[in-house]
């Protein structure tokens, strides 16, 4: 929680998260929040246990470059805020993201201003109540795909694409609505 919270010189973490020990820790809110030099990350450690992830990459603006694929998020309940003002990021896999326990995705990735395409396809959402402001001023995302949005537990969806301008093809394969 908050490991390198505002540490705005920062730029590069080398073999540090080789060595630490990270499989009891289960909030790893705003860790990297505000490493606004830091321009690319390869995370491999050991977060099965992780329930919140709010912030956790949130205002690294110049990170362009993020690996996450052997990320578990399993167990996560809270991506509030996860990736946003990533102003940097023009790619991001989340092809391993297990988010069939996740409540809030508010403001996820609000801000990337530079995320051209983006495919959650194998996002699962039967729990999440918040998608507020999900994608806004993802100014240059032109093509967003989503395999299922379910709307079983979805409380409100306010400006999900909000500024959005370049927005071409929206692809929402299924919307499962309440009963």
């Amino acid at each position: 929680h908050e490991m390198f919270y505002n540490c705005k010189k920062l730029k590069n973490f080398g073999s540090f998260f080789d060595s630490i020990k990270t499989d009891i820790t289960s909030d790893m809110s705003f860790l990297f929040c505000n490493c606004e030099q830091i321009t690319s990350l390869e995370l491999k450690f050991d977060n099965t246990i992780t329930r919140n992830m709010r912030g956790m990459f949130m205002n690294c603006f110049r990170l362009n470059t993020l690996i996450l694929q052997n990320f578990k998020t399993n167990n996560v309940e809270i991506m509030w805020e996860m990736f946003k003002n990533c102003k940097s990021l023009t790619n991001l896999n989340l092809g391993s993201f297990d988010t069939s326990k996740v409540t809030d995705m508010e403001s996820m990735f609000e801000g990337c201003s530079s995320l051209v395409s983006l495919s959650l396809t194998n996002f699962r959402t039967p729990n999440v109540r918040y998608m507020n402001k999900m994608f806004r001023d993802c100014t240059s995302l032109q093509s967003l795909y989503f395999n299922r949005i379910s709307s079983e537990s979805l409380g409100t969806m306010q400006q999900m694409f909000y500024n959005c301008k370049s927005l071409k093809y929206l692809n929402i394969f299924s919307l499962t609505e309440k009963e």
